[in-house]
């Protein structure tokens, strides 16, 4: 073979790779992309409540209530402390 030979071999092998090989690796990656909406797709429910600051508000009054009950039924676990002995 000589060089324009080789030339010309080696130019149409690239060609080969660049239309090719890479258009299957971006084929590829369009259906990972594809499957990825697929799987991290978060279904909307009926009962989903938006955390405005009124519903926090509401939310966390209720959950100081809880929490003083719980305190009121054991105030004996306020008083032991863990010494780490």
């Amino acid at each position: 073979m000589t060089i324009t030979h080789t030339f010309n071999y080696v130019s149409l092998k690239q060609e080969w790779i660049q239309t090719n090989i890479i258009n299957l690796v971006l084929e590829e990656k369009n259906k990972l992309q594809e499957k990825a909406k697929i799987i991290y797709h978060r279904p909307t429910f009926d009962t989903y409540t938006p955390c405005t600051l009124e519903n926090f508000l509401k939310w966390k009054a209720g959950f100081d209530e809880e929490m003083q009950k719980l305190k009121a039924k054991n105030p004996k676990d306020d008083e032991t402390k863990l010494t780490g002995r």
